[in-house]
């Protein structure tokens, strides 16, 4: 999330689920940190600021450590 402008983060949503696609159709692993650092009540807000500040690296990187384990 970028804090950005309905129809700007209408692009980003929309690239968002082709790399998603891209990710499926090879077989890779799709690791969505958008919705990590999204406000609930709006995905196109951020919570943790536009480059995550150290709050949101750690639940980053809890997210990624959970994946790898599982």
């Amino acid at each position: 999330p970028f804090d950005m402008t309905p129809e700007l983060d209408g692009i980003r949503t929309a690239y968002n689920e082709t790399v998603e696609d891209i990710a499926k159709d090879n077989g890779a692993t799709y690791f969505d940190v958008a919705c990590l650092l999204a406000d609930p009540s709006d995905a196109s807000k951020t919570v943790y600021g536009q480059h995550p500040n150290d709050e949101g690296g750690t639940v980053i990187a809890d997210a990624l450590v959970k994946l790898i384990q599982e």
